[in-house]
């Protein structure tokens, strides 16, 4: 298996049991500072060859943001899921505040 065998392939993350282990795989990348945020990082990373995986939200109201993600990882041959809630994908990659009981505050949502 090398990586001129690898196809690009785009999926949608519906399942609960899905959504759990990319939110994982999210955050683990995180503490891994390994993780881009942002349609400008994303972009940035995958040129350099770096990005193993894209996640988009489907909630994005830009065609051109969302063809620009979908056209780079199909040329740099790397999955791109698609989650629907972009208030959820940036809870997951952390860009909110945690009040006292660790729940969720002020969520920035995330495109990509």
């Amino acid at each position: 298996y090398s990586m001129s065998d690898k196809k690009s392939q785009i999926i949608r993350i519906e399942e609960e049991a899905l959504e759990g282990a990319l939110c994982k795989v999210i955050r683990d990348a995180l503490v891994r500072d390994s993780l881009s945020r942002g349609l400008r990082e994303t972009v940035k990373t995958i040129d350099r060859g770096d990005a193993v995986l894209a996640v988009l939200s489907d909630s994005v109201n830009e065609q051109s943001y969302t063809d620009l993600v979908k056209a780079l990882a199909k040329e740099a041959n790397i999955h791109l899921l698609i989650v629907e809630d972009s208030e959820r994908l940036g809870e997951w990659a952390q860009l909110c505040r945690y009040d006292e009981d660790e729940n969720p505050r002020k969520i920035v949502g995330c495109g990509c």
